[in-house]
């Protein structure tokens, strides 16, 4: 039987007709990885009735340096008959932070109040970017994670274990949704070369993470109402009930590896995305290698074109008090900022000051409470006090 993938390889090459912005561009830092791949990845969401509910398909390329630094590109073009926007997104780790741009050479517009998509030319527009502390590509999509994982995710992993927390990356908001933060990873790998692959992997919502306040949850975003953490306390109550196999989530399997000068990559490899504790739908991701090239030379950096605006979320903090989700910046010509005390972040943070924590009606009562257990120890103290002040006042 011929595999999915295969069978729509050809459509692939219609649909990736964005031109490659992040490999070809030789400007800035150079780098030469161990290979470059190329290849396919495709999801296909599923209802319970095995209908195929919606289908997307990337090309992506992707390279690694011995030292952990990475870059990969992918390349779509939205399932949206009416709306086939193309899009090509560069993200690449310097073994700090992760960086990533986003452009399209589509725009949508409004034509007689009918969306419209029309052609543009990304070097005169401003486009999207990303800068956020690594490893993990938590603030990117499935696709970006699933990629992430069969490449490089066996260097986080300790081969004499079989299971570690591990963010899980098939979530698609991992900021919003805590159940992120609360899996267990249990897995196994394949040992050779420079760094191992991972065989077998299994997201498990391990019970005892999953808190009672988003204030545990320190990559997570504070809810921005009374409102949003109502929902927010209704999700965490909701994983608390979670038991059996209603705990499991997405699973990945390597279905088949290859070799270049003694570097294991990757061939086939896919991931059964379950959202954990629906059972309503789930969905697959496949992946294949088409291509490899031997010890290319590229920039590490994304390239840009145009204008950039970047969302920085380096400098994220929280307490019980207050908390400061990302700050936003332009680029110009000189390129990614990559120290966070530049002035033109330091300006960006001194625009937006930490927000008030929404408090829960739980927290605010257990406040109360303690104020008034403090008031019934200090009340028969001061009740004594006052009456020996009197009787003190009426011997004088």
């Amino acid at each position: 039987m011929i595999s999915p993938i295969k069978a729509r390889f050809k459509v692939l090459l219609v649909v990736a007709t964005v031109p490659s912005l992040g490999f070809d561009n030789l400007i800035g830092q150079i780098f030469n990885p161990l290979y470059e791949a190329h290849g396919v990845l495709a999801y296909r969401q599923i209802s319970p009735s095995n209908t195929v509910l919606l289908e997307q398909i990337w090309t992506f390329a992707m390279v690694e340096g011995d030292d952990g630094s990475w870059k990969m590109q992918l390349d779509t073009q939205f399932p949206n008959p009416d709306l086939p926007a193309r899009s090509t997104e560069i993200i690449a780790f310097d073994k700090t932070n992760i960086y990533s741009v986003v452009y399209s050479p589509d725009r949508l517009v409004l034509v007689k109040g009918k969306p419209t998509l029309v052609r543009d030319d990304p070097s005169v527009r401003k486009h999207p970017a990303m800068v956020c502390a690594g490893p993990y590509p938590v603030d990117h999509s499935s696709s970006a994670g699933l990629i992430w994982l069969a490449f490089v995710g066996g260097r986080y992993l300790d081969l004499r274990k079989q299971s570690s927390q591990f963010p899980n990356l098939t979530v698609t908001d991992a900021r919003n949704d805590p159940i992120a933060w609360a899996c267990d990873f249990d897995y196994e790998m394949v040992s050779a070369g420079p760094r191992p692959l991972i065989s077998f992997g299994r997201y498990r919502l391990n019970p005892g993470r999953v808190f009672e306040s988003s204030l545990d949850y320190p990559e997570l975003d504070e809810p921005v109402d009374k409102k949003a953490l109502g929902r927010m306390e209704r999700v965490l109550g909701f994983y608390r009930q979670l038991a059996g196999d209603l705990l499991v989530g997405s699973t990945y399997q390597l279905v088949a590896s290859n070799t270049l000068n003694g570097v294991l990559i990757p061939e086939r490899f896919r991931c059964n995305v379950v959202a954990i504790g629906n059972t309503n739908y789930h969905g697959t991701l496949e992946g294949l290698v088409t291509n490899l090239i031997d010890h290319p030379s590229t920039n590490l950096m994304p390239s840009l074109i145009g204008g950039t605006t970047v969302q920085d979320r380096r400098l994220r903090f929280k307490d019980k008090n207050q908390w400061r989700q990302d700050v936003y910046y332009d680029l110009d010509e000189t390129g990614w900022i990559t120290d966070k005390n530049h002035p033109r972040i330091l300006s960006a943070l001194a625009a937006r000051p930490p927000a008030p924590r929404i408090q829960s009606s739980s927290y605010a009562g257990h406040k109360l409470l303690v104020v008034l257990f403090i008031a019934l120890l200090i009340l028969p103290a001061a009740l004594f006090f006052r009456t020996k002040f009197r009787r003190d006042k009426t011997k004088a």
